[in-house]
């Protein structure tokens, strides 16, 4: 009995220690805790830390250069130049018919937004371009209209990262035939006729010797 009331005193002052222990500690650490909030270095790099990840805007992709785009089976060749997230340049196609386009678009994340417009012989083609860009290739889909709508994939690789050297496609002019010039007419003569008759034409082929003589006075 007496030694079972000795563990219970031993218990209780083991109990009484520790809570002794963080009453006394719990002043300093609430004091700690209030320093660090009330730290302006702190909050300032938490704050620095929170704009960093949370609020810089991404960079966008960066898609300048010339590209060789493959649609419907024809390779078109596209100088894109980049200006933050828009994007506007040049197409050409170099077959038989060649001719000239312009592009204008933008990027968001890496998708890639075109739309192309050409005078392809005596239509007017637009293209748009909706595709997904990897270091230097591109796939996507396009919807066409020249009159009638078409659709489908494409890919498209980057051929270089230097736009100054495009050319535009050699496009023969259309042969216009030579109007001839016109002659300004001539007025016809018009003869003035008036009362009065001239004798001396009167006179014009008529023989003086079969005119009558008279005898002098």
């Amino acid at each position: 009995m007496e030694g079972l009331k000795l563990k219970l005193r031993c218990s209780g002052l083991v109990v009484l220690i520790l809570l002794v222990l963080l009453w006394s500690a719990s002043p300093l650490l609430a004091e700690d805790a209030a320093q660090a909030v009330a730290s302006p270095e702190t909050n300032a790099s938490i704050s620095a830390i929170a704009a960093e990840e949370d609020l810089s805007p991404a960079v966008p992709l960066n898609v300048q250069g010339i590209w060789r785009f493959s649609i419907a089976g024809t390779e078109i060749t596209v100088a894109l130049n980049q200006s933050e997230d828009a994007i506007h340049g040049q197409a050409k196609f170099e077959g038989a018919d060649p001719w000239n386009g312009v592009v204008a678009g933008s990027v968001s994340g890496r998708m890639v937004y075109i739309a192309m417009a050409a005078m392809q012989g005596k239509v007017l083609v637009s293209t748009y371009i909706t595709g997904t860009a990897e270091d230097n290739t591109l796939t996507g889909s396009y919807v066409q209209y020249d009159g009638s709508m078409a659709k489908g994939d494409l890919s498209a690789t980057r051929i270089g990262s230097d736009t100054s050297g495009y050319t535009p496609a050699s496009v023969a002019l259309p042969e216009t035939a030579a109007q001839p010039q016109a002659t300004p007419e001539q007025p016809e003569a018009v003869s003035k006729k008036t009362a009065f008759k001239d004798v001396t034409e009167l006179a014009k082929g008529i023989d003086p010797n079969i005119m009558p003589r008279f005898a002098p006075l």
